[in-house]
């Protein structure tokens, strides 16, 4: 499945839905291929109190088919007042459930554009390492962020951290149509 490929089926599923609050669903989409060569897909839920971002999203409907390990991920947002379609870097957090589902993970292929990708375990050139967080239960009990600057780049809840995000890594996909 070629990056083109796994942008549009990430750029299919998007489907934004803003509720009478104000809170954005569907506005991040993101696609999974399974080390089986599956495509799942998912896509981001920002509730008050707890969000579920694309990538998360993605790998839940692939854990409930009983996979575990990915060979490339991508995540797509379409700005909805310029229509221009921006390729995301995952998350701090994408970047910490993908890595803590299965280690093997860090081997996967992160797509950020239309011929672009990189290991996970190399993310770190422009992410500020791989994981903003470390939790170490052998020896405290306690959650801190290495670099909150790093753990603080990566959110789908608003239009500005989207924003925080493509700054990181702009990637705008000109002339795509899935």
């Amino acid at each position: 499945m070629t990056e083109d490929d796994l942008i549009a089926a990430a750029v299919r599923v998007l489907r934004p839905y803003r509720t009478k609050n104000g809170r954005l669903f569907g506005d991040v989409g993101a696609a999974i291929l399974s080390e089986k060569g599956k495509l799942y897909t998912g896509i981001s839920v920002d509730t008050p109190n707890w969000g579920l971002y694309a990538e998360r999203s993605a790998m839940a409907a692939m854990i409930t088919n009983g996979e575990y390990k990915i060979q490339k991920v991508v995540a797509a947002w379409r700005d909805e007042r310029n229509g221009k379609l921006y390729v995301l870097p995952p998350s701090g957090i994408c970047r910490e459930f993908l890595r803590n589902v299965d280690e093997d993970n860090l081997n996967a292929q992160v797509v950020l554009g239309r011929q672009e990708t990189v290991r996970f375990k190399s993310f770190s050139h422009f992410m500020n390492g791989l994981v903003p967080w470390t939790i170490d239960f052998s020896r405290s009990t306690r959650f801190e962020p290495e670099n909150r600057d790093a753990a603080s780049t990566g959110c789908h809840r608003s239009l500005e951290a989207k924003q925080r995000r493509i700054r990181i890594k702009r990637t705008v996909v000109y002339g795509f149509t899935p």
